[in-house]
């Protein structure tokens, strides 16, 4: 089985140019060309991203993947909506596995955030210089909620996999001279997991091909496959469809690794929800 852990239906009109137009069947369409099983759907409604075009609501998934058993619903709320608990614990309820993607212009440990990180499902976090930062702020998270498995995406978790951050650049190139917090944290915190998916995933693991081999080597069973569909990479190909993220894996991964990584550490963060 493979599941790609991180994608999106797309149905909301926006500017957002890094993502095109893409309902239920455009996705159940890709999982057919590259053979994926299953796939985690996620919204995204936290606070600020209406301004960047990221929107996407939790009843819009949940409308799209009603009856369809491939597809995984998240939910997403504004954290600082008053109704926010009351709100996730609704969407649970109506079967959504997990929280994600969480995506706010306010610090990952921020007290209203923190309400739902104890609601007993998953945690997708989009990290950035904008959204849920930082990472300094996520290990007093990570060590307050040790009960809840937290899963990292985003340029800025990603860009820390070497020690040196270069100011301003969202992707850095080039050699990891120096391992870097992504390395630290992930050896440290037993309920941390990382998905590789879009650009900041992939661009981390091959700017440097060496060290990204015995990172995926090493951290097995801490990585989750995903892809961000449907985003565009560089070149305005879809990720999902341009396969570039299961690609690498089947080069560099035999095939226990290749396991871990695309079905058997999803399957543990999902639980009965498979």
């Amino acid at each position: 089985m493979i599941i790609d852990f991180h994608t999106h239906i797309k149905t909301e009109e926006s500017w957002n140019v890094c993502f095109w137009i893409a309902d239920r069947e455009h996705l159940l369409a890709y999982m057919d060309q590259v053979g994926i099983d299953m796939a985690v759907v996620l919204p995204v409604e936290g606070y600020g991203v209406e301004e960047d075009g990221s929107y996407i609501s939790t009843d819009g998934v949940l409308e799209a993947v009603n009856g369809i058993d491939r597809l995984i619903p998240f939910f997403s709320v504004n954290p600082l909506d008053d109704d926010a608990v009351d709100r996730a614990r609704k969407y649970i309820d109506a079967g959504c596995a997990g929280f994600g993607e969480h995506k706010s212009a306010i610090p990952v440990d921020h007290e209203n955030s923190k309400r739902l990180y104890n609601i007993g499902v998953p945690v997708l976090l989009h990290i950035d210089r904008k959204y849920n930062y930082d990472l300094m702020r996520l290990r007093k998270v990570l060590e307050e909620f040790t009960g809840t498995n937290f899963i990292t995406h985003g340029p800025g978790w990603w860009s820390h996999i070497a020690r040196n951050v270069p100011k301003n650049v969202t992707y850095p190139t080039g050699r990891v001279e120096e391992e870097g917090l992504v390395v630290e944290m992930l050896e440290e915190y037993e309920n941390l997991y990382a998905d590789i998916s879009a650009r900041s995933g992939y661009n981390a693991l091959t700017r440097d091909p060496e060290f990204g081999r015995n990172f995926v080597k090493k951290f097995s069973d801490k990585l989750i496959f995903g892809t961000d569909f449907p985003a565009f990479d560089t070149f305005f190909t879809p990720y999902g469809p341009n396969r570039k993220h299961i690609n690498l894996l089947r080069e560099w991964c035999d095939e226990g690794t290749f396991r871990k990584i695309v079905e058997e550490n999803a399957m543990r963060i999902l639980g009965e929800e498979i």
